[in-house]
């Protein structure tokens, strides 16, 4: 006889234990990264432990279906320090933490478990006289679950199945869990002690002893944002970052089903050039610093992203026989970048940055030598560039996004006149605005405290005068957008009366153009002043786009949803002689709407 602790004696029981289990990943992935375990029940009593939240409901009854299960037992721990029940056989109801679940019809039907959850322990009791299969799908869960002090929990242990670890190695780096006591079943039905030095069975329930309050899976420790990598922006990063108790060990990183492998990159120091460079994630080995700590950055591919292969689990095994289950989900940029894919060409409204790390000497250099030198520290601002469905590119100042809303009509039932229905004529969709003569006749498309309004993006950091014949506050690109090697020009100028004008000033008396009697200076011949209190300034702007991938936190893999490039600047007027500035942009598309300030049918203006 086994005493545990100063408790009761541990069950004497028909429970049996699965002799089997398997895990395989499921090809489910438009359903999200999933993977199935697979238990091989016996008749009798049999121990389990979940790992997945199922998939398509939680209800014992779905997830049994046709299998002659007589009850099912969970144990959700007490408070008290009441331990597990000794026989199963004589009824669990009446008993501390106990609940369960028996198939409807069941004399003297008593039924207080719904549902199952992941990192639960069950007990399942198996009716006939042959083994059977139950294959749970769903989705992993990889959080530390807490254990009860000073009690047993009955709780199971993510292991590779391959080669699974002994307790010893496995529970060493928890002393609340290590030096506690361990029990299983025995085919026999006996509760027995393990020894340390035995393996740990995947997918089978143990009841352990904790002696303190810990949180505790594993070895292997997933940070909180890497237990769930999901890609959800433009360009999001995300970090991996697992820490291993044994430095400088080597973690293999495989998907668990490689026909649902999400295609992602992984920011990666190359040897070669000595610089970080984006490369494609590839499964194998990866290797943990001198703290023991793995570190990815991570960013999804948008170029081969598709419906299809947007969701995927990966595999991470260290040597020892741990095993993380980590779930990749860019279900919804694949929907996103889907809509891209379908939208004419690139056009749409494109949001990014303009990152400035180079600038030239104020003084002209030697012939030959380059006026470009790295800055201090980069100057970022943003880019806001529209595409029309005729592929013309224009910079704007700002926009406002706006909901134009869904029209309806009645429609009447041919067949009963009676019965009449709404029907959607004309969809909503989203409107853009640089002139908001005509905001008025628009919703909004986002809530503030309860109320709907639009969403205004601007780009301080450019500016011009209005364009004849162009929409307020854009600008026309000379160019070609989006494709490798193609390039967007525009010469941006702020004349000396501009209101940002840097040499203008409307009320102080050396920088307003106007003499002392605050009258505007006579224009020579050439129509210009002549005295200058402030001068004209021209930018001339020319983005080249380039398939590489920038080393912000942000930076995106280039596709129908990304593109980026280099940038240059000339300007004239501020300097004597030109100064050139240089860096690189990123643009994402937010909106792939290509009509800019539409007139609203209702307006005097559309029905002339």
């Amino acid at each position: 006889m086994l005493l545990l602790r100063d408790f009761c004696r541990p069950p004497v029981s028909t429970l049996w234990l699965l002799s089997c289990l398997t895990i395989a990943a499921a090809p489910l992935a438009a359903q999200g990264p999933v993977v199935t375990q697979t238990f091989t029940l016996h008749p009798g009593w049999n121990a389990i432990y979940l790992e997945v939240d199922p998939l398509n409901g939680a209800d014992p009854a779905d997830l049994f279906g046709d299998l002659p299960v007589l009850s099912l037992w969970t144990h959700y721990q007490p408070e008290s320090r009441v331990q597990f029940i000794d026989d199963p056989r004589a009824g669990l109801w009446n008993q501390p933490g106990w609940r369960v679940w028996v198939p409807a019809g069941t004399a003297d039907r008593v039924v207080n478990l719904y549902r199952l959850q992941a990192q639960r322990g069950y007990l399942v009791e198996l009716g006939g006289d042959q083994t059977r299969q139950l294959s749970i799908t769903g989705r992993p869960v990889t959080r530390q679950p807490k254990w009860q002090a000073q009690a047993f929990n009955l709780r199971g242990f993510p292991v590779d199945a391959a080669a699974p670890p002994r307790f010893s190695d496995y529970l060493a780096t928890e002393p609340a869990l290590a030096a506690g006591d361990i029990v299983r079943l025995q085919r026999d039905g006996q509760w027995t002690p393990v020894s340390p030095n035995s393996l740990i069975e995947p997918g089978v329930a143990y009841w352990v002893y904790a002696g303190n309050a810990v949180n505790f899976s594993g070895p292997l420790r997933p940070t909180r944002d890497a237990e769930t990598l999901t890609f959800f922006g433009e360009g999001n990063t995300r970090r991996l970052s697992i820490q291993n108790p044994a430095a400088g060990r080597t973690l293999t990183l495989l998907w668990a089903d490689p026909a649902q492998s999400v295609p992602m990159m992984v920011h990666d120091f190359d040897a070669t050039t000595g610089e970080y460079t984006w490369r494609p994630f590839q499964p194998g080995s990866y290797a943990t610093d001198s703290r023991g700590r793995l570190d990815l950055r991570l960013v999804v591919d948008r170029a081969a992203l598709t419906e299809d292969n947007a969701a995927g689990v990966l595999t991470v095994l260290e040597p020892d026989g741990t095993r993380l289950w980590l779930t990749v989900d860019a279900t919804d940029l694949a929907a996103t970048v889907t809509r891209a894919k379908r939208a004419p060409a690139h056009q749409g409204l494109w949001v990014g940055n303009v990152t400035i790390d180079q600038v030239s000497h104020h003084q002209p250099v030697a012939e030959g030598e380059s006026r470009l030198e790295a800055v201090g520290r980069p100057l970022q601002y943003r880019l806001i560039v529209h595409v029309d469905a005729d592929g013309n590119a224009r910079l704007l100042k700002q926009v406002v996004q706006l909901w134009r809303e869904a029209e309806l009509a009645t429609v009447t039932d041919p067949d009963n006149p009676d019965n009449t229905r709404l029907q959607i004529v004309q969809p909503g969709e989203t409107v853009l605005l640089t002139d908001l003569t005509h905001i008025d006749h628009w919703s909004g498309i986002s809530l503030s405290d309860g109320e709907r309004v639009g969403t205004r993006i601007s780009a301080i950091g450019f500016d011009f005068d209005a364009q004849p014949g162009e929409p307020v506050d854009t600008m026309p690109m000379q160019g070609s957008f989006g494709e490798t090697g193609n390039q967007l020009s525009a010469t941006l100028t702020l004349s000396a009366t501009h209101p940002t004008n840097p040499f203008y000033h409307l009320y102080h008396p050396d920088h307003d153009q106007r003499d002392p009697n605050f009258l505007a200076y006579a224009d020579n011949a050439q129509g210009e002043p002549v005295v200058a209190e402030a001068f004209a300034i021209t930018r001339q702007i020319l983005a080249t786009f380039n398939d590489e991938a920038g080393e912000g936190e942000d930076a995106p893999t280039p596709g129908e949803n990304a593109v980026q490039g280099t940038y240059q600047e000339t300007l004239t007027g501020l300097h004597k002689n030109p100064i050139t500035i240089a860096g690189r942009f990123v643009l994402r598309r937010i909106d792939e709407n290509a009509v800019l300030n539409p007139i609203p049918a209702d307006t005097e203006v559309a029905k002339q």
